[in-house]
């Protein structure tokens, strides 16, 4: 009763007045002018741009996330009641299948989306697909420096980042404006507009919010996001490593080949990953959608 009531004042409330809007216009600000400050060192004194961009994202990504903070304290939220502590029901074991099953959607979700778009506009298809190879494959001079920074960015930093900005601030603020639900889909479908795969992951950010409110820790879904990019991760540098041709870099291969031919070669792929882990989702989604998430995990932290 308390913490409903807790809910509703205005007072116990800090999301009743925190602006969305500061933190996303902030974080494309600092995106921006991070971008324009790196290119510019870059071209200037960098002989290792591809360790240097990286550098500039992971830059970009902290000062985000001091950003985030800085609202945070300036709105007068308490970190520890957003994260919440590691709690003993939470199901490890069911998330990392949950994650796999998401993991291969999102594939799927890939196929089907760019499949038909590369039969209509086949070179914009095509910049996609190099480009989002490129997150994750090394370059041909890729040493074991950037590596390890790639890895800690993707599978570290990013899950850690992301669901605190996302899953954290934004899901609470959107559920105190407009309720629970649609706070999840409308949080989800801005994850998923922030990344070349608005499909899947958009779902996959339905299913981290539902992770979140289940659990009540912000632990549940870092791990879960961690894990997605970590397969992601090794599923496409593996590729890219077995692909090379003479020590030739994976994205090499991908320009001196036709990646958009490659791409719809590979369509079965998709339509097996995502017809196989459509029962799983629909069932995760069925079982847990129609609960009634009234509180929200800031407020049961309490």
């Amino acid at each position: 009763m308390s913490t409903k009531i807790q809910l509703e004042n205005p007072r116990n409330n800090p999301f009743q007045k925190f602006k969305s809007s500061y933190l996303i216009l902030g974080a494309i600000v600092i995106s921006i002018i991070v971008a324009f400050f790196s290119v510019s060192i870059i071209d200037l004194i960098s002989k290792n741009t591809p360790i240097a961009k990286l550098l500039a994202e992971i830059t970009s990504v902290l000062l985000i996330t001091a950003w985030t903070i800085f609202l945070c304290w300036g709105f007068r939220i308490d970190l520890q009641k957003l994260i919440g502590n590691k709690s003993s029901n939470i199901q490890w074991l069911s998330i990392s299948g949950t994650v796999v099953s998401v993991f291969m959607f999102s594939m799927g979700a890939f196929y089907l989306t760019y499949y038909p778009l590369s039969l209509v506009a086949p070179n914009f298809a095509e910049e996609i697909i190099i480009f989002s190879e490129q997150i994750y494959s090394p370059p041909t001079s890729g040493t074991l420096i950037y590596n390890i920074l790639l890895f800690l960015e993707i599978v570290v930093v990013a899950p850690i980042v992301e669901e605190f900005f996302f899953r954290g601030i934004i899901l609470h603020r959107w559920a105190t404006k407009w309720g629970v639900k649609p706070a999840i889909i409308a949080s989800s479908i801005l994850f998923g507009f922030c990344h070349l795969n608005f499909l899947g992951l958009s779902l996959f950010g339905v299913v981290m919010a539902i992770l979140y409110l289940k659990t009540r820790s912000l632990i549940a879904p870092i791990f879960a996001h961690a894990l997605n990019n970590a397969i992601a991760f090794v599923w496409i540098v593996t590729e890219a490593k077995f692909s090379s041709v003479e020590n030739a870099s994976f994205l090499d291969q991908l320009l001196n080949n036709s990646a958009l031919e490659d791409f719809q070669a590979q369509w079965w792929q998709g339509v097996i990953c995502f017809l196989v882990s459509l029962p799983f989702i629909w069932r995760f989604l069925s079982q847990n959608w129609s609960k009634n998430y009234t509180v929200l995990p800031y407020f049961t932290n309490s």
